[in-house]
Order: C-alpha cells, then structure tokens, then sequence
C-alpha cells in the first residue's frame, strides 16, 4: 500500500471497470434481463457506454502500426545511458540481445555486451566523430533515445554563465546533433524511430529550474517541428517516427533530495516505469506523444489560466520551493 497512488488505480480500473469487455457483458445483461432505459437501469446503460467508448478512446490515443515491428531488427543507441533510466534501459534491453549502443561523457560500466562510447554529446564536433565510428563499428542506429540531460538549480540570477550554456547544449543542442547525424539513413532506409526526453518543466516552468525548464520545452518545440517535416517533405517515408515522452519527477540521483506532496496524486515515478513507458512506444510502432504521470495531462492546462491560477498550483504542490532541497550532483561533484 506504500505505493498506492493515482496512477495505480488508474491501471486497475483500466483492465477491470473500464475494460470494454466489462461494458460489453453489462450491456449484454441489462438487455437480456429487460431492464429500462430508465432509473437506475438507465445509469447501467451510460455506464456501459462510457465504459465502451473510454476503452474505444484509449487505444485510438495509443494507436499501434499495422507493420510488424522486431526487437532483433533494431540498433538501438541512447545518450546518456551511463546512469539513471537511460542505464536501466539500455541493460534491459542487451539482456534481451538487442543490439545496444550508449553515448555518454562518463565511462559505462556493464556485464552485459553493450557497444559503449565515451562522447560529450553536447559537443557537436564528438557526435559527428563518434558517429562515423559507431556506424563503421555497429552499424547505422535505427532506434535513437534522446536521453541525456543534466539539472544545476539555480535562480537565473545566480546561475553561472557556464552552467546555463552546459545545461542548454546538454539537454537540447545534443538532439540536434545525434537528429543530424543518424536520421538520414533511416529516411534513405525508411526505417527508424527517434524518442526525445523532455519533462513536465518544459510545460510549465517552476523557480530555480529557468534553464532546465526552456530546454526542455525546446525539445517539445524540435519535436513537433521535426514530425511536421517528416510528414510534409518527406512523403514517402512512412515508417519513420519520432515520438516524444514527457515524465514528471523521476526517483533516480539527478533529482535526489526533490519530493512531491500529495503523492497519491502527484505520483513519483520509478525508472523502471519510464523504461517500460519507452519500450511501449517503440513496440507501437507509430509516433507519438505520452506524458507519465497522469498528473503531467493536465499541466498543459495552466499555460491557459491567469497567473493568481498558476500561483496557486505552484502554491499547492510546492513546485517553486521543491528544488531547495535537492542535493543531486553537478559537474564539479
């Protein structure tokens, strides 16, 4: 029960009181019986409708593509896959054999057969250098995890020049390099996925996070842009993707010290979670856009809201006061 919260419940009632077969079979019962569209016979038959069309919605906003997807066909790299979720990700995929590469400026260290390269891919003179090694070496990747990313929570004032341009270039300018790099040969190939790392905080900014929170929501703006020129210049490339997963507050040592109150609600999630969420969207097949927790929907909604709304929500969750204890690491730690 320690972990009970909202997104656990969602998950119960998704494959129980809101399964389409539970609407099916109570539809099916009140007819049969010859119950009336009326009273409480009238609540069963909208809840059964609700039920239907909830589950109908749901897999028409998780669509998956009619082409069979094979882990064994793919070369999957990820930034930033030294530590964290990009870690977690990229050991449960090799013990699966999958053919797995990780750019990371720290040394990987792994048991499993993994093809690590040492690579500051905020350095785009790197990328472009470790990428004509990785494709002479492994091969062309035809899945790229846009992973990595760093935090130093500062005010903007006191924020040091250095930190501000270290983290813009590791979180947003590296996805333009690793995008520039490894996309043309799965448009030439008509074959490939690229997933981008934002965050929560690039939907709705919080205090000490000006930096974090601007790259992340570039990543949003390179996303959409990036699948609008997949679509419209490149026509006859149908089965490249680009999907986009925006997490809220990750238990992993980059946010280390920073806690939600209300975490029935305002769900922490675990990195395997995140992993699963990735594997999900690659199995699918299809672009796409996912925010984990549930919470992450709706904060899309306070951008529409005058500012004593935003103030308040800041107030209620402890968002502008969260990063005052973290107690993660920064380059010089």
């Amino acid at each position: 029960m320690a972990n009970f919260n909202l997104d656990y419940l969602l998950r119960i009632l998704r494959v129980s009181l809101f399964y389409y077969g539970f609407g099916i079979c109570l539809l099916w019962y009140l007819l049969s019986t010859g119950v009336p569209i009326s009273g409480w016979g009238g609540i069963g038959y909208a809840y059964g409708l609700i039920v239907i069309f909830s589950a109908l919605g749901y897999h028409l906003l998780h669509p998956k593509s009619k082409k069979k997807f094979d882990w064994q066909d793919e070369v999957v790299l990820i930034t930033g896959g030294a530590s964290g979720v990009g870690f977690m990700l990229a050991e449960t995929l090799a013990v699966r054999n999958i053919k797995t590469i990780v750019l990371d400026i720290k040394e990987m260290k792994s048991e499993y057969n993994i093809h690590a390269y040492q690579c500051d891919v905020a350095d785009s003179k790197q990328v472009i250098a470790i990428a004509e090694k990785i494709r002479n070496e492994v091969g062309a990747p035809t899945i790229l995890i846009n992973n990595a990313g760093i935090i130093i929570p500062n005010t903007l004032l006191d924020a040091r020049i250095e930190d501000i341009e270290r983290t813009l270039n590791v979180n947003l300018a590296s996805q333009f390099w690793t995008i520039k790099e490894f996309l043309p040969s799965m448009i030439k190939n008509n074959h490939g996925h690229i997933v981008s790392m934002s965050s929560a905080l690039g939907l709705v900014g919080a205090a000490q996070a000006a930096d974090y929170a601007a790259s992340k929501a570039g990543i949003i703006a390179l996303h959409d842009s990036l699948r609008e020129e997949l679509a419209c210049r490149y026509p006859e490339v149908d089965n490249v993707h680009c999907s986009i997963l925006i997490p809220g507050l990750i238990n992993t040592g980059m946010f280390a010290g920073v806690t939600h109150p209300f975490k029935f609600f305002l769900t922490t999630l675990e990195p395997a979670e995140v992993v699963q969420e990735i594997e999900t969207i690659l199995e699918s097949n299809v672009g796409n856009e996912m925010k984990i927790p549930f919470y992450v929907n709706f904060t899309p909604l306070l951008r529409m809201t005058p500012n004593w709304v935003k103030n308040l929500a800041h107030q209620v969750t402890g968002s502008n006061v969260a990063l005052k204890k973290w107690r993660g690491k920064t380059k010089d730690q």
